[in-house]
Order: structure tokens, then sequence, then C-alpha cells
């Protein structure tokens, strides 16, 4: 079974019509499918649901469509791991000049080398920096 880390920019792209490729999609597919598992640490659902909001605020899904997304992407194999908010997520953090929200993405990788699935670059270019596989969208 494939597994990885679930960054709230790569996962939010299957909300919106106009983000959605190939590499987004078959990634759901895999999770739909249960032949993934991927890792998110706590503060992702706040993302999910700050970045729905603003979906809706922006006008690119109304209501009804963003809660029926979070529903559907609840029920995908997604693993909450909590990263200590430590002196070393910190380090990490200042390191690769990342915002300590980032930076948890990145720890959560780093132990069992998974790949981290992200839009964002500079999460790209800390992933990459510490040997990481990275799953673009």
């Amino acid at each position: 079974m494939r597994e990885f880390v679930l960054d709230a920019s790569f996962a939010l792209s299957w909300c919106f019509e106009d983000e959605v490729t190939t590499e987004t999609e078959s990634l759901l597919t895999a999770l739909q499918n249960e032949q993934a598992t991927a890792w998110v640490p706590g503060i992702w659902r706040f993302e999910m649901l700050n970045g729905l909001s603003k979906g809706i605020t922006r006008e690119r899904l109304n209501r009804n469509e963003a809660f029926l997304m979070l529903q559907e992407i609840l029920e995908l194999p997604i693993r909450v791991s909590e990263v200590p908010a430590d002196d070393k997520l910190l380090e990490l953090a200042l390191l690769h000049n990342l915002a300590l929200y980032d930076a948890s993405y990145l720890s959560l990788g780093q132990a069992p080398a998974l790949p981290v699935a992200t839009a964002d670059g500079k999460l790209q270019e800390a992933a990459r920096s510490v040997g990481l596989q990275i799953i673009r969208p």
C-alpha cells in the first residue's frame, strides 16, 4: 500500500475544477480505492476548512458543494498524526524558511521517509533538500 504525507494545498485541488490534474486525480482514486493511505498533521483539517471557506467566499464553489467535498474527503483513508510543536519543529521551519504549519508536513514525512504531496513550492524545495520524494499536482 502506498503511503504519503498529504498537504492541504494538494487536497484542496480536488475541490476546485481548475486545479484538477492527472496526478491529483490519480492520488484521489488511489485513496478512494484504499490503495493508499495519506498522513496529515493535526492542522490539516483547519487548513482544509479554511480553503473551503475561502473557496465559497471567492465563489469558486457553493456552500453545498463545499460541505459535500469535505464529507467525501473525510471519508478517505487519511490518518492524523500529531507533530510535536517543539524546538525541533521551530528549527526545521527556520532552517527551510517555512511557516510552522508547513514544517509540520515536512517533519511528518521525515522519520519514515514518506513522499510529500504538495502544491506549495517552498515545501517542495524543503522536502527535496532533505531527500523526500515530492508528489506535485
